[in-house]
């Protein structure tokens, strides 16, 4: 399964596929053959940037539409190149002289050739034990709670027993994706699972299920890589928005030690070591930096 964020052209998005559910975030879904595309569409580019942020890092390709060439198109590229993941630029204008100084893994073409370049991309296998992040919930009649998600690590299977980031034992009753039902499901597969053992208003947006009990953390130490455009030093007491995913916290940073960063969040946050994350700013460029969990 592919998952790739269309940035700047909601055509794009919905020529890959057919739009499915929405929770800030837009989902398109094609199949063909034995291949699943799930295109991530941003409702409000201005108004709710850390959809951005949160659709950027949960893919493993970047569309980015060249019909506008301004201040905003700019700072997509710069955050892209931030997340060091494949970029395709589609071809309406000619972009050679400002990506020219960048460090991007890109290819240009047009809007034909998209899916193609899509598909012949192969995603990094992943052996980890089991993640699932969350984009929404909600009650089925007659199944109970439903959660809808993405594997970003590990597999899942039916009567796997997983814990949700209350630290709630849960069982997953059944598994579906592509509106089939399946027995096990892999990496990079966005699933429906029924669930036994929680309720739809115990769960949020953002919410991990894992296969060992993570606890909920107020602060962390990470590393920093600052957006080269950003134009501000980091420094303790600055505040920011921090992207993990689909989790959305304001935090401070609390100390630094060259690279590193100790980071408290205003509210508590269920993370794991090696996540990355975006912090967000409200002046542009909006994503401040990319980091990593220590």
């Amino acid at each position: 399964m592919h998952f790739v964020v269309f940035i700047y052209n909601d055509d794009l998005a919905s020529s890959i596929g057919k739009k499915s559910s929405e929770n800030g975030i837009i989902f398109y879904n094609r199949l063909i053959d034995d291949d699943v595309v799930v295109g991530l569409g941003v409702i409000d580019l201005e108004k709710k940037f850390h959809d951005v942020a949160q659709a950027m890092l949960i893919s493993n390709q970047i569309v980015i539409s060249t019909k506008n060439i301004d201040t905003a198109f700019g700072e997509l590229v710069i955050a892209a190149e931030l997340c060091n993941k494949r970029i395709i630029f589609s071809n309406d204008n000619n972009i050679d002289k400002i990506i020219s100084s960048l460090n991007l893994n890109y290819i240009i073409c047009n809007q034909q050739e998209i899916l193609n370049n899509i598909i012949s991309y192969k995603n990094k296998a992943n052996n980890e034990d089991t993640r699932i992040d969350i984009d929404a919930a909600f009650n089925v009649k007659g199944i109970g709670c439903v959660v809808l998600g993405i594997i970003t690590k590990g597999n899942v299977n039916v009567h796997d027993s997983l814990y949700h980031s209350s630290g709630r034992q849960v069982i997953v009753k059944s598994i579906q994706s592509q509106d089939r039902d399946l027995k096990t499901a892999d990496t990079n597969t966005r699933v429906g699972l029924a669930l036994k053992g929680i309720d739809v208003e115990d769960i949020e947006k953002g919410d991990l299920l894992t296969a060992h009990k993570t606890n909920k953390v107020s602060s962390i130490k990470a590393t920093i890589k600052i957006n080269k455009l950003a134009s501000e030093e980091i420094a303790k007491g600055n505040r920011y928005i921090f992207i993990s995913n689909f989790s959305y916290r304001a935090c401070i940073i609390e100390e630094i030690n060259n690279n590193e960063i100790t980071l408290n969040f205003e509210k508590a946050i269920v993370l794991q070591k090696n996540d990355y994350f975006f912090l967000l700013r409200n002046k542009a460029p909006r994503i401040f930096g990319i980091g990593i969990t220590c």
